[in-house]
């Protein structure tokens, strides 16, 4: 028996290009590229078009199509002419408010093809023409009876029961999603109409706020389709904002019981009766429900046969591995933001990273970091920053630095005992979920990479409780007994001669692997923590906080890290500094610490001006 061959997609987003579409044209214009990269990864769609639709007060633009673009096979325009087709778009006309729909769905289904099912996402802030209130009803009416509109298939969408049925059991088929702005009178014309499409096409129709931004309606759009794909939570966090609502009807049982829109039943479904009664039974029927992103999945038909776990694929396809290398390097260079937006780049991201036998793993982090540098948006930075920080699991990549430290070498060592008790720190602030001791050493990873951007109080308390809570052995035959069977991984050990230079000084870059294993901190915040221990005085780490911060002596004093010259930080190096010029008075009477010290002679004078410049200025409000 022959193999079945797997069903083709095609993905066709129609847009309403009228003047009140500006919004939704930049969403589109900022978004395809993402969907053509997504479609591309996943090998989900065949081709991808664009075509616009407007209303007959501009006959001469009433539909616009941008011609199929292929990734992997003939191809009628190439991806610069699709993304520029778009960018082109004019959001003009539409002076009557209903638009020319019809018309619009029409001549996509003269492009669409019988061997593959068609994928159209439709935005539209206004519902098709109705006979009942359009000044340009007649005009379409009589356009699509012409014999030859639309390849002839023009007068399968003069009534919208036909365009449902047409585009469901025709010869060629489509799932419909409708993105659409919520209606701004009573009657529910727009929602009702897409509501029906929708849901006798088995697509879904989703409706958001007006005056919602381009950046919702984008990710509205892409998280969408991976939902249809069975991808939209392949490894990513997804927003739990609500951004918009899905539309539906609250009874459709007897939806398939009328044929035309002139049929008494249709009342019920569709806009297309004056009176009041039949009025408020339609809006009687329509029912919405809020969703974020991360619920979106739960209402959206997905495809018969979900897409390959992106990960799975990527160890499974040295081909697919080029692929996504080659595509990654490209979002980097294009639009570094897109990688956190997008579950799919995010997903193929992390799997890159941790790929540490990928030759070109180490040139895509540099090149993000680069292109992270360059983002003018502090916000965005930081938003940026945040989610590279968290999103990368250095789990693997730490075992494999212990493990590097020859055996004799593994102690002494510290690590975090998993069976001692410690009280809830006053104020329940610590970490805790505020019901006692048990989840005192709890932290997300946010928490505890937070010292990279500020080291106010609340957070060098919470640090502190940590070192403080380490233990530390000097040799193998001082482990607890009930340490000295527990596999590395579930207790992790890190060798104080992690320290040394030949160890790439990587000990306090891991040091909290001990309490949320996979964290590593960056170099400066490395250093920052190093500093806590000497400011805390916690002797057993004092010896390779000193290694740490002397490596850092030449480094605080630059304008290239801003974090630095925060009054709360230069007051943590000042105090560390302090503590070492004691320590070494006390070894050496009489003898100049300079030489040796964590900061620079200059450095520290500079320091400690500006700190007590902040907190004059604290004073200056002070009542004498």
């Amino acid at each position: 028996m022959a193999a079945t061959q797997p069903e083709l997609y095609d993905l066709l987003v129609v847009t309403d290009a009228t003047a009140s579409m500006y919004t939704f044209l930049r969403s589109l214009h900022s978004s395809l590229q993402d969907i053509i990269r997504v479609s591309a990864l996943t090998a989900c769609f065949s081709r991808v078009g664009v075509l616009a639709y407007r209303d007959y007060d501009q006959s001469e633009n009433v539909t616009q199509w941008s011609g199929w673009y292929s990734s992997d096979g003939p191809s009628e325009i190439s991806q610069d002419e699709l993304l520029s087709f778009v960018a082109q778009l004019q959001p003009i006309g539409g002076d009557d408010w209903r638009e020319a729909t019809r018309s619009g769905l029409a001549h996509a289904y003269q492009v669409m093809r019988p061997d593959a099912r068609t994928i159209i996402v439709i935005f539209a802030d206004a519902p098709p023409h109705t006979e009942l209130a359009s000044h340009e009803w007649a005009v379409e009416q009589q356009a699509l009876a012409q014999p030859d509109s639309y390849g002839g298939a023009g007068k399968l969408f003069a009534d919208w029961t036909s365009v449902a049925r047409t585009l469901t059991r025709g010869e060629k088929r489509a799932h419909v999603f409708s993105i659409i702005e919520a209606d701004r009178n009573y009657f529910c014309e727009t929602t009702s109409m897409f509501t029906y499409l929708s849901t006798q096409s088995g697509g879904v129709c989703l409706s958001i706020p007006p005056n919602s931004t381009s950046e919702t309606i984008s990710k509205l759009t892409v998280c969408l389709l991976l939902s249809w794909m069975g991808a939209a939570k392949q490894g990513a966090k997804l927003d739990t904002q609500p951004l918009a609502a899905q539309a539906r009807y609250a009874d459709a049982g007897d939806i398939d019981q009328f044929s035309s829109e002139k049929d008494a039943s249709a009342v019920r479904y569709l806009p297309v009766s004056s009176r009041k009664a039949d009025r408020d039974a339609l809006r009687a029927n329509m029912t919405r429900s809020l969703l974020s992103l991360d619920t979106l999945a739960h209402v959206v038909p997905r495809r018969e046969h979900a897409i390959m776990d992106f990960a799975r694929r990527y160890k499974a396809d040295p081909g697919y591995q080029a692929f996504v290398i080659e595509q990654l390097a490209d979002i980097i260079q294009s639009d570094v933001a897109a990688i956190a937006l997008n579950p799919v780049f995010g997903t193929l991201w992390r799997t890159v990273c941790n790929d540490r036998l990928q030759p070109a793993r180490d040139k895509l982090i540099a090149s993000f970091s680069r292109q992270l540098d360059a983002v003018e948006d502090r916000a965005k930075k930081d938003r940026l920053k945040k989610w590279l920080e968290e999103s990368y699991d250095w789990a693997g990549e730490i075992l494999e630095t212990i493990n590097s430290v020859p055996e004799e070498e593994r102690y002494p060592c510290v690590f975090l005992d998993p069976t001692v008790r410690f009280p809830r720190a006053e104020g329940g602030e610590d970490g805790v979920n505020g019901d006692g001791a048990n989840n005192s050493m709890e932290f997300t990873r946010d928490e505890l990479l937070e010292i990279g951007r500020s080291c106010d109080n609340r957070i060098l308390r919470r640090l502190g409780r940590i070192l403080t809570r380490l233990t530390y052995v000097a040799s193998k035959e001082e482990l607890p007994a009930h340490i000295k069977d527990v596999p590395e991984d579930e207790v992790p050990r890190i060798p104080m001669a992690l320290a040394k230079p030949e160890h790439h000084a990587k000990f306090w870059k891991v040091l909290l692997h001990t309490v949320l294993p996979g964290t590593m901190l960056a170099p400066r915040p490395a250093a920052l923590l190093a500093a806590l221990a000497v400011r805390m005085a916690i002797q057993p780490l004092e010896d390779v906080a000193y290694t740490e911060l002397m490596a850092w002596r030449e480094k605080w004093n630059t304008l290239d890290i801003p974090e630095t010259w925060n009054s709360s930080c230069l007051g943590l190096l000042l105090e560390a500094d302090k503590k070492h010029q004691q320590r070494v008075a006390g070894q050496q009477p009489g003898a100049s610490s300079d030489g040796q010290s964590i900061l620079k002679p200059e450095d520290r004078r500079l320091f400690e001006a500006l700190v007590d410049y902040k907190l004059l200025e604290m004073n200056m409000d002070t009542t004498l």
